[in-house]
């Protein structure tokens, strides 16, 4: 019955069994799937470290960087990126069908980082230049749109990225405005192209040689002024080429080449003879600079040389005439000697002449004028109309002939340094009233008004009175010839130590081209055949050298049009300057 009882529990058995094996091994199954939950959380939370510490290091890259996906959706658009583009990562990210280019392009278009996936000639026709380097791209392109619609150049290196398994996931593309770099580098290729053509163009000869003395360049000007093609020159020994083996001072040139080979620092200048192609000696005067190698030893000589040939030649012609110029000094002071004499003999016969014309011119000129007078007045008898303005126009024009002779007396006087002043204190106020009343009757004539202004402190003037009075009456009629309607004023003002007088008309006045010729001998400015008023044009001059003679200086203001003033100040004390 036992035996029985067992067999019929032995399925119960088992299964129960089965049960308990089946519980166990669903613990642990969710042990393992808790573990396993746990570790796919760490990986993502590691997976997610580590995609942020890759998109803050994309973030601060100095260069435009932006990276995509496996579908080309944009997951990074750094800080240059938004610079150099002006478009916010927030416009792009998450975006696809190539949303990355329009901020470079304007447009959506494959562009550098779509070459990865193939070629396209197509684009890679777009760029200056494309090379490719494994799974890496690099590319150069200018960009209009860039830079505010200047354009920039870009240089562009563009990679994929994989996962561990070797799947791609992305790509990164790195842009970098090298616009600056390229416009130094256009500076200084034309700079260099500029350098170039200034050593080749200049016009000094330009050599550039080895320490061993051999030619390795001559610029064009050299190269013609020697006779010789680059071709020709170059590699060439500058001894018997363009250094002869001696000049023709005698001095050895091969001693010379030697002592600047062995020590060029010493020669920075020097002057030697030398020889064209055709034979022709030339002197020319080399400035030579030393160019050192890294290292610090000397690569190859600079000299910069001038054909001093004419100025060479000039120097000796000097020296030749050196050595006769004491017997032309003696013979030019003998020639001087005599001249002097001469001068000073024809000085002599001038100033004879002088004093005899000017008695003989004077005394018949005064007899007539006295005599005219007489007739004028009716002593010798009545005279009619016409017989009255005959004797008047002759005794107008002896008086005239008269002051003109005085004229040239006191210029010439003057040149000859023989005019002698009476310096005397005088009352100035009655030398100005004396001058304005000679001048009154002619003022009258033409019905100009006279206008005077005297300071009160104007009083005595220590000069020459005689002659002071003469430049005031000089000015004073200048002044009412020159005026047909107006007025004529005289101002005397007193200055520091000085007097100054002034007389101002209402004339046509001087053209300011015209000034400079005022106070020269026999200037007359409307000097011609239909000159309006008669005069030698000697008064000015007379009366600029006499005020200059009495310590003053004279001077005149015009507007065209509007009048003249000339005036002229003197110390209050001769000798005191103004």
């Amino acid at each position: 019955m036992k035996d029985e009882s067992d067999s019929e529990h032995a399925p119960l058995q088992a299964l129960r069994r089965a049960v308990e094996q089946l519980h166990a091994e669903k613990v642990r199954l969710e042990d393992e799937l808790r573990q396993t939950t746990r570790e796919r959380s760490e990986l993502a939370a590691r997976a997610q470290t580590a995609q942020e510490r890759f998109m803050d290091i994309v973030e601060f890259l100095p260069d435009a960087t932006f990276v995509i996906d496996r579908d080309k959706r944009v997951i990074a658009w750094n800080r240059a990126c938004e610079v150099l583009t002006g478009v916010e990562k927030e416009a792009l990210l998450g975006q696809g069908d190539y949303a990355y280019a329009e901020p470079f392009y304007g447009e959506r278009r494959p562009i550098l980082i779509d070459l990865l996936d193939l070629p396209q000639p197509e684009i890679e026709a777009r760029y200056k230049y494309v090379r490719h380097q494994g799974d890496v791209m690099f590319a150069e392109s200018f960009v209009p749109r860039l830079r505010g619609g200047e354009g920039a150049h870009l240089w562009g290196e563009a990679r994929p990225f994989f996962d561990r398994a070797g799947q791609r996931w992305g790509a990164i593309e790195v842009i970098r405005d090298v616009t600056d770099q390229k416009r130094i580098e256009q500076a200084l290729r034309a700079s260099e192209r500029e350098y170039r053509e200034l050593v080749m163009l200049a016009n000094s000869i330009i050599l550039r040689w080895s320490p061993e003395g051999r030619i390795t360049f001559l610029n064009e000007f050299g190269q013609r002024f020697f006779g010789y093609t680059s071709e020709e020159i170059v590699g060439r020994h500058v001894l018997d080429t363009i250094v002869p083996s001696s000049e023709t001072t005698g001095r050895d040139l091969h001693t010379l080449m030697e002592a600047i080979c062995a020590d060029p620092k010493s020669f920075e200048r020097n002057i030697n003879e030398n020889a064209r192609r055709n034979g022709e000696r030339v002197w020319i005067d080399w400035t030579n600079k030393v160019v050192l190698d890294p290292q610090g030893g000397i690569r190859e000589i600079l000299s910069i040389g001038s054909d001093i040939t004419d100025r060479k030649q000039a120097q000796e012609e000097l020296v030749r005439y050196r050595d006769h110029l004491e017997e032309q000094v003696r013979e030019r002071t003998r020639e001087l000697a005599l001249a002097k004499e001469r001068a000073e003999s024809a000085d002599r016969l001038k100033s004879a002449f002088l004093a005899t014309m000017s008695h003989e011119l004077r005394t018949p000129l005064n007899s007539i004028i006295g005599f005219s007078g007489i007739l004028l007045q009716g002593l010798a008898g009545p005279l009619n109309a016409e017989q009255s303005k005959q004797l008047g126009m002759l005794q107008n024009s002896s008086e005239h002939l008269l002051a003109l002779i005085n004229d040239v007396l006191d210029l010439s006087k003057i040149e000859a340094g023989q005019l002698q002043v009476d310096i005397a204190p005088f009352d100035l106020r009655a030398s100005i009233d004396r001058a304005l009343e000679a001048v009154r009757p002619q003022a009258v004539r033409k019905g100009l008004t006279l206008e005077v202004d005297i300071d009160q402190g104007v009083s005595t003037l220590e000069s020459d009175r005689r002659r002071v009075e003469q430049i005031l009456l000089n000015l004073l009629s200048n002044a009412i010839k020159f005026t047909d309607q107006g007025h004529v004023h005289v101002e005397v003002k007193c200055e520091e130590h000085r007097v100054a007088v002034r007389v101002s008309d209402t004339g046509l006045g001087i053209r300011d081209e015209e000034l400079g010729q005022l106070f020269r001998p026999f200037s007359q400015l409307d000097a011609g055949i239909n000159k309006r008023h008669e005069g030698t044009g000697l008064g000015l001059s007379i009366c600029k050298r006499l005020v200059e003679l009495l310590g003053g200086e004279i001077w005149v203001t015009s507007e065209w049009g509007r009048g003249s003033t000339f005036g002229f100040e003197l110390p209050y004390e001769h000798g005191v300057h103004t």
